[in-house]
């Protein structure tokens, strides 16, 4: 038999693992962590700052991998829907593809940091988890640099076909645009203003969605399943509503196309409409992740007290 793993996740927080080792209790007390020093259980303010530093690394390099691997999907679908083929009835596989996506890069982090992928997440889980509001900011900023990275890398495969189809012209908006390749855009007929109601609307489902089935007193079979039934409801949710969902996703490709010639379009365009999907879900999470704490999570004290009881008559 292998040795078990020096640190293994074992609570149900996601970015924010109890940790645990030989000899170590089943589950930890709410709050407290700790790490594995050769035979001794350490609280982690006592752990030496190269080792706590090396898991602070791991669980960002895993959210910025996993937002590449996100984003590479999703902006080649686009790109795909756009310039690589005549067929533009596709709004069905090319959601589908986004949910896909998301799962993919679930998949790829969620057993380093938890696979958040979203600064709307990350948020919630600050709220309303044990998240801190460093280790949140930090979160922040590897998930916009691997939607950069994602979009950056999509777009130098995608180059010759995006040239052939814009001229070299590289233009946001219009018949030839290309913008939307990376980052989202309203029909013209919307507002801003109905756009941000309906990214905070989408992204509070989306919340109360991550809170449900990461809670394991809510689901506790749900586990490596998880980031399926995310990836589904995030491509349901864009079916339903179309848009971003996630600050990074569209900031990061949005700032590439600025860095690639688009020009002040890309953040100027329909009424400066950029800031919206940022925003949007922002406030989204913290509606959603309030609806959560206050509806539900309640009410799980009672449904597992019920369960108990039920199954000491048995």
């Amino acid at each position: 038999m292998g040795s078990s793993p020096a640190i293994a996740p074992v609570e149900h927080m996601p970015g924010t693992p109890y940790i645990m080792g030989p000899g170590a209790p089943a589950v930890m007390p709410h709050g407290a962590v700790s790490v594995p020093i050769g035979s001794q259980m350490i609280r982690e303010e006592h752990v030496p700052f190269p080792i706590r530093v090396q898991k602070v690394l791991r669980e960002y390099l895993g959210e910025l991998l996993g937002m590449w691997v996100f984003i590479s999907i999703g902006v080649g679908v686009n790109a795909q829907y756009t310039v690589g083929t005549s067929d533009r009835e596709t709004f069905l596989p090319t959601n589908l593809a986004w949910g896909f996506a998301i799962m993919a890069g679930v998949y790829v982090t969620a057993g380093v940091s938890g696979g958040h992928l979203n600064p709307a997440v990350s948020l919630a889980f600050f709220l309303y988890r044990d998240m801190n509001f460093w280790k949140m900011l930090g979160f922040w900023g590897v998930q916009l640099c691997g939607a950069y990275l994602g979009a950056a890398f999509t777009y130098l495969c995608w180059l010759p076909s995006i040239n052939r189809y814009d001229g070299h012209i590289k233009k946001a908006e219009g018949p030839t645009g290309t913008g939307t390749i990376f980052y989202t855009l309203p029909q013209t007929f919307y507002t801003n203003g109905s756009h941000l109601w309906t990214e905070i609307y989408s992204t509070a489902i989306l919340i109360i969605f991550v809170f449900a089935v990461t809670d394991r007193k809510n689901n506790p079979l749900v586990g490596p399943l998880a980031p399926i039934v995310i990836g589904f409801t995030v491509a349901a949710l864009l079916l339903c509503f179309g848009l971003a969902l996630n600050p990074a996703r569209d900031l990061g490709p949005r700032l590439f196309t600025l860095s690639a010639g688009y020009g002040a379009e890309t953040f100027n365009g329909h009424s400066t409409y950029f800031w919206v999907p940022i925003f949007g879900p922002l406030f989204g999470a913290v509606l959603g992740g309030l609806m959560y704490i206050i509806l539900i999570r309640p009410q799980l004290r009672d449904v597992v007290v019920m369960q108990s009881d039920e199954g000491s008559r048995a």
